[in-house]
């Protein structure tokens, strides 16, 4: 069997067939973020209500730009930073 290739917006293809997964807008909404199979924590909340329901973030090429997520539970910690180009 062929393998699957993703595509933006929830598009997937293969060589016999061709699918469109149900994207659907959520009016009441949370972000989550989750460390492993942990349980999902969530960091914000959007409704319609409020305006268009996103979460923007932006790290700058400059070396103290990082975010981090802190689950107290297990201790975990979920960093995303910026740093020199490896390769």
């Amino acid at each position: 069997m062929a393998k699957t290739k993703k595509s933006p917006g929830g598009i997937f293809f293969n060589q016999s067939s061709l699918s469109v997964l149900d994207i659907k807008k959520i009016k009441e909404c949370e972000w989550c973020i989750q460390f492993d199979d942990d349980e999902p924590n969530i960091f914000a909340t959007g409704s319609d209500q409020l305006g268009e329901a996103k979460i923007s973030f932006t790290l700058t090429n400059r070396s103290d730009c990082n975010i981090v997520f802190y689950d107290d539970k297990t201790k975990k910690r979920l960093k995303i930073f910026t740093r020199e180009k490896t390769i």
